[in-house]
């Protein structure tokens, strides 16, 4: 399969690479496209009696559905079926990934990225990185919730396990089960928003 460019050029899918270009009609203020990510790709890290595996939307064997305003892209391998689906409305693009498992066996899944990115070059939003503000909605009731600024880090923690264990069981970092980055670039007009509502 060629490179692909689907939903009014807003997506360009390379699959031999297996990644993933958004990009949008415009960037403010000029008549050049705006491309929002670069590179982005969608993994699935699974066990299987004990033995790591990932599956990635890579090389022979991928393919890709269409219907209106919602492209799917499909790979797979012995265990598991990754479909990666992308819908448009206006402005907007939704994203998720589903798994599913092809076989009678038991496969144990210990990640999914969504939207893997590598390093500053992949995501172009307004502003300094620094300056976007992040709501962190908390793992359990009990966890902090708030809007942190991306340059002040995650929320303190205290450096007892229990904590740890209770309040970060996905690792340091500024996670969530429900993120959203809004910029808004001092010149710009409009406020640009990212996240994912559900994990």
């Amino acid at each position: 399969m060629p490179e692909q460019s689907l939903l009014n050029g807003h997506i360009q899918f390379d699959p031999h690479t297996g990644t993933l270009s958004v990009s949008f009609p415009h960037a403010e203020g000029t008549h050049e496209p705006w491309t929002a990510l670069r590179g982005a790709r969608a993994i699935v890290h699974y066990r299987l009696d004990d033995t790591p595996h990932r599956l990635e939307l890579t090389g022979p064997g991928v393919g890709f559905g269409l219907g209106e305003n919602l492209v799917t892209f499909s790979h797979h391998d012995d265990q598991l079926g990754l479909d990666w689906s992308w819908i448009s409305e206006g402005s907007v693009l939704e994203t998720w990934l589903e798994v599913s498992n092809l076989s009678d066996t038991p496969v144990a899944l210990d990640r999914l990225d969504v939207l893997h990115l590598t390093g500053t070059a992949s995501i172009d939003l307004p502003g300094p990185i620094a300056d976007w503000r992040v709501y962190l909605n908390g793992w359990q009731s009990w966890a902090p919730s708030g809007v942190r600024r991306v340059g002040d880090g995650p929320f303190p923690a205290p450096g007892h396990e229990e904590y740890r264990l209770k309040n970060l069981p996905h690792g340091d970092g500024l996670r969530s089960e429900w993120v959203t980055v809004r910029v808004r670039h001092r010149k710009a007009r409009r406020m640009h928003s990212a996240g994912f509502r559900s994990a």
